[in-house]
């Protein structure tokens, strides 16, 4: 006949395994209940934190800005100048983030170099003009995002009228300013003209489903979730602002936020064919056309 001792202590000691395991699993839960509490508490302190420090330093705007810069052109020479706008700008709250996609021509090396603790750089290989400034998005610290290219140049106060605009407007959730075209012809004909230009366009909400109204370098717009169209590349800034003007619609800004340089040949508005425009234009078409029947 069995002895029933063995197995009486068997579910003993199986009885207190199951009742350890059920106390592990409450203090983990405890455990992580309290780490998430504890998480958001210092996310809100850091919070509080960063715009004291905007208020002390910019006469009371508490916005932190990220600029977005993408490398565009394959050209060096430009580079440097284009960092240096960013850095002479007249409100310092702000951190830029360099996506080099694949460059070939010392962008790399020169980005490296660099010495202001304000500039991350981030590589990538051939994701595009769209999954570059991705990247950064997912990236960015800045309550505030803006963009410009590698080529072009930020007017020393934009960063402060784009700070201005949304502190003083906490509803808005995007806003774009003025550009300036050192050759009007060659920007929209790709004709000389030596003619400087300004270009600068009223919102309207029939209009921006036709065209775009402005240019991702006088962009700017809260920190979201909302990502560019990595399929698209030419008509990326377009598809993106339709997007954020959904419920609210933008802010214009008469200030000047960008010198826009057309000399440089490897322009992503010089390098795609038309056809691969026209491509491009009827994605943001038809994607305009589908949101309209929702």
């Amino acid at each position: 006949m069995t002895d029933p001792q063995p197995h009486a202590e068997l579910e003993r000691r199986l009885g207190e395994l199951v009742q350890q395991q059920r106390d592990l699993v409450e203090r983990l839960q405890h455990d992580q209940v309290h780490f998430q509490q504890l998480a958001r508490s210092v996310w809100r302190v850091q919070e509080e934190e960063r715009r004291r420090l905007a208020r002390e330093l910019h006469d009371g705007i508490g916005q932190n800005l990220t600029a977005i810069m993408h490398l565009l052109s394959q050209s060096i020479s430009a580079l440097p100048d284009a960092i240096k706008s960013v850095e002479a700008q007249s409100y310092n709250a702000w951190e830029l983030l360099v996506v080099d996609d694949g460059s070939s021509d010392g962008s790399a090396e020169y980005l490296t170099g660099l010495e202001d603790p304000r500039v991350r750089v981030f590589r990538t290989e051939g994701v595009g003009a769209c999954g570059a400034r991705n990247v950064a998005l997912d990236a960015a610290y800045g309550e505030v995002i803006a963009y410009l290219d590698d080529d072009n140049l930020y007017d020393p106060n934009w960063l402060k009228a784009v700070a201005w605009t949304f502190q003083s407007l906490p509803d808005t959730q995007v806003c774009y300013g003025v550009r300036v075209f050192d050759d009007e012809g060659r920007a929209l004909r790709r004709t000389v003209s030596a003619r400087a230009a300004m270009h600068f366009l009223r919102w309207d909400p029939e209009a921006i489903l036709i065209q775009n109204l402005t240019d991702m370098n006088a962009l700017a717009h809260r920190r979201g979730p909302t990502r560019f169209d990595e399929e698209l590349d030419y008509f990326g800034d377009w598809d993106i602002l339709v997007r954020l003007a959904r419920d609210v619609h933008p802010v214009e800004v008469p200030a000047i936020a960008v010198y826009y340089r057309t000399h440089a040949g490897d322009r992503l508005s010089t390098m795609l064919d038309d056809e691969e425009r026209d491509r491009q234009y009827e994605i943001v078409r038809q994607k305009l056309k589908a949101a309209l029947k929702r």
